[in-house]
């Protein structure tokens, strides 16, 4: 077993940091809006904050500081991706119903590039597999879940969490990407 480097820790740490600010300045500048804000203007802050806090510019400081491997530990297959898009919005749009099947897809897809990409990769420069997927998970849980109650993320996000990082490494980035996003639209249908 691999000892675990507290500066890969804390880079991980760092571009969570990162996106969450981007996010919520995303945010931040909806309530400048006034009253009348709408689900449209929700929607575009999730369209373009989350691609540049969670995809852009933590890919861009990884790839300026030389943070991944020269092999990644995770791939992806766009073109299997392009189906499931096509089958998950079929099934949201015709079943789930939520109106929820864009944002979900970013958000899903912003997730899980920072998470099961850029830290997994990064974490994978120091650690086992296995460490860095429970590092990774842990990180998900309750760092980026902040605003949730630390028993919830524990006993719900962090199992998830694992379950998303063992897809992304064993299957590819698309599945990881495709199973958070159906996880998040039950949650929505559902309101678990």
């Amino acid at each position: 077993m691999k000892s675990i480097k507290w500066e890969t820790l804390f880079i991980s740490i760092g571009l969570i940091v990162l996106a969450s600010v981007c996010y919520n300045l995303g945010l931040a500048t909806l309530f400048l809006g006034g009253k009348n804000l709408t689900a449209d203007a929700y929607s575009y802050t999730i369209m373009f904050c989350m691609p540049i806090g969670f995809i852009i510019l933590p890919y861009i400081v990884a790839k300026k500081f030389q943070l991944l491997p020269s092999k990644s530990k995770v791939s992806i297959d766009f073109k299997i991706l392009a189906v499931l898009v096509a089958m998950l919005t079929f099934f949201d749009v015709f079943i789930f119903k939520t109106g929820e099947s864009f944002n979900q897809l970013i958000i899903s897809t912003s997730e899980e590039f920072l998470f099961r990409y850029l830290i997994f990769n990064i974490l994978c420069k120091d650690m086992s597999k296995w460490q860095a997927i429970i590092i990774n998970s842990l990180l998900f849980a309750l760092i980026l879940h902040l605003n949730y109650s630390f028993l919830d993320n524990l006993i719900f996000r962090f199992p998830i969490a694992i379950v998303f990082s063992y897809i992304a490494q064993r299957f590819g980035l698309q599945y990881s990407i495709a199973s958070h996003w159906l996880y998040n639209l039950i949650v929505i249908k559902f309101g678990i």
